[in-house]
């Protein structure tokens, strides 16, 4: 239940977002756009920092979507995996 709840608060969180960008100006959406590619691509590369240019898209762009959101987020992860019913 608390993995439903954790994903309807992301989805919410995203759609805030995406609303605030289309509703922005051309340069911000250019910004949010360039800045939100510049991380993905440096994710899918494995550079967990952001790649290169990662402090400077926090600073301009991400620091604005995060206090829009409500200030800090932390995400919760577990590392249990499934037992078996018959374990004694």
């Amino acid at each position: 239940m608390a993995r439903l709840t954790q994903a309807r608060e992301q989805q919410d969180g995203r759609a805030q977002v995406m609303q605030a960008v289309q509703e922005g100006g051309f340069v911000s959406r250019r910004l949010f756009e360039a800045a939100y590619a510049s991380k993905k691509a440096a994710l899918k590369a494995g550079d967990l920092s952001g790649g290169r240019m990662g402090p400077f898209w926090d600073r301009l762009v991400f620091s604005r979507v995060k206090a829009r959101l409500g200030g800090a987020r932390s995400l919760r992860t577990c590392g249990v995996i499934r037992l078996l019913v018959n374990i004694r």
